[in-house]
């Protein structure tokens, strides 16, 4: 469980922050892993496991939540600074 609000309230009295989220869906995931030389998951923390924890434990009205499992990393960075201070900002 993400422990989002308290973390909300500290990061909005430093200024002003803004929130995404890149969520590709889990077969994207997969297939860039296998062509790094180490990964971040293994037998006991899949990447279908934590795409089932941000989908369903995470609120969704915080932030911009990005499906970038089509897109280049040019164009998730564009897509972030087009969009992350209207639709990500955190108020």
């Amino acid at each position: 469980m993400l422990h989002f609000p308290a973390t909300s309230d500290q990061l909005t009295s430093e200024g002003q922050s803004a929130v995404v989220v890149l969520l590709p869906d889990p077969a994207a995931v997969e297939a860039r892993e296998a062509s790094r030389p180490k990964t971040a998951y293994g037998p006991d923390w899949t990447v279908r496991n934590l795409d089932q924890l941000m989908r369903a434990d995470t609120p969704r009205d915080i932030g911009l939540w990005l499906d970038t499992s089509k897109q280049t990393v040019d164009e998730t960075v564009g897509e972030i600074l087009g969009r992350a201070w209207t639709e990500g900002a955190v108020v």
